[in-house]
């Protein structure tokens, strides 16, 4: 699909360094690129492991799971891996780990493919990734700039200590190691700034752009707030996997993640945070700058050696939140284009209910928009134990 095509309705995602318009359809249609081949049989298609939870039994007829089955690609050199969103086009690797993060219990088998997937795909020279658009078909596939180098690594070892934690398949593990540590390595420790920040790009990174389909790339070393959160919390994730396994360089990447935290602090004025470490004011609009202020919270990022502390740290972020966006919980921000369901998360780990329900209706309004990293979150605020209503 050319991305000056517009279906439905057309959705902007201006990210870090990339800006992508992709055109998603409203309502929810079969995975494009037609029925499974045998050139795909994939291990999830039969798959006689797959669990049903309570927390995915919809009392509003809200089926999280076919939603999430609907974004499989059946066919291709990519099959097992995951679109943005039905119709889309599009394979964002960081979306996808996101939003399958919390599936693994349900689609294990089909989470495993997608790791594989995602594994072959990774540049042997540096261990970056890129994105992938479709040419209306999952056979014509052209691979565009990542949105980012850090955050893609962290996201997807979250994804494989979690999958190890839950499933508990060592072998898996055990057989992926050294690519896993050289993904870790190469975009997180080894890139680490002299301030404990990791930049978004390796300066290496050079992507292919196709000017028909990809987005604008422009090289960047700057440290964003939430990809630091999101680059702590992959590491932590990683080492606690390492740990289990009784790995010895769980240690390093501890250190590694320690290193992320304490730098943190240079990226607040001492009561909210900026977007990035080029930056010195908060910024109140909603896309990256109220944002921004619960990423912390959301990946349960230590801002002190004071838990109380931390805690009140989190406490300000929610206020900035409801104080400079108070309808994020019933209406979609115009400049943000779909609902942000994080946010509802971390009012879930915060225990207002109230606000995650509503939220969780603000995406059940709009099917749409159930992309797949907002399926995710979605599942995660009922795993918190937020009903639907």
């Amino acid at each position: 699909m050319n991305v000056k095509e517009t279906k439905c309705f057309r959705e902007c995602f201006s990210f870090k360094n990339l800006i992508l318009m992709t055109a998603l359809p409203v309502t929810l249609a079969a995975c494009g690129g037609g029925g499974e081949d045998s050139s795909s049989a994939l291990s999830g298609n039969n798959s006689t492991n797959r669990t049903v939870s309570s927390q995915n039994t919809s009392t509003v007829g809200f089926n999280i799971l076919a939603h999430l089955d609907a974004l499989r690609i059946a066919t291709g050199p990519f099959a097992g891996a995951y679109q943005v969103g039905v119709g889309s086009n599009s394979l964002n690797w960081y979306f996808a780990s996101i939003g399958l993060f919390p599936f693994i219990k349900e689609r294990p088998s089909e989470v495993r493919d997608y790791m594989n997937v995602y594994i072959r795909n990774v540049d042997r020279s540096n261990y970056t990734i890129n994105d992938v658009k479709f040419g209306g078909d999952t056979n014509l596939p052209i691979a565009c700039p990542a949105d980012s180098n850090d955050s893609y690594a962290s996201s997807f070892l979250s994804l494989a200590s979690e999958y190890l934690k839950v499933t508990g398949d060592v072998a898996w593990f055990r057989d992926n190691l050294p690519i896993l540590k050289s993904i870790a390595y190469s975009n997180l420790a080894a890139v680490q700034k002299p301030n404990g920040l990791i930049p978004v790009f390796r300066q290496d990174y050079a992507p292919p752009t196709d000017p028909s389909y990809c987005p604008v790339f422009k090289q960047s070393d700057i440290a964003y707030t939430e990809d630091n959160t999101e680059n702590y919390r992959g590491l932590v994730d990683f080492a606690r996997a390492l740990d289990s396994i009784g790995d010895g360089d769980s240690g390093y990447y501890k250190q590694v993640a320690a290193s992320v935290s304490a730098g943190m602090q240079q990226l607040s004025n001492g009561t909210n945070f900026y977007a990035a470490d080029v930056e010195q004011t908060v910024s109140p609009s909603f896309y990256p700058g109220t944002v921004t202020q619960v990423f912390p919270q959301l990946y349960d990022v230590p801002l002190s050696a004071d838990t109380t502390a931390t805690q009140s740290r989190y406490d300000v972020g929610y206020a900035y939140l409801n104080e400079h966006a108070p309808t994020w919980s019933t209406q979609i921000e115009p400049s943000a284009g779909y609902p942000w369901m994080l946010l509802g998360y971390v009012a879930a780990k915060r225990g207002d209910k109230a606000r995650a329900q509503q939220q969780m209706a603000l995406l059940r309004a709009n099917t749409g928009k159930a992309i797949i990293n907002e399926l995710g979150f979605y599942k995660r605020i009922l795993d918190a134990g937020v009903s639907e209503s």
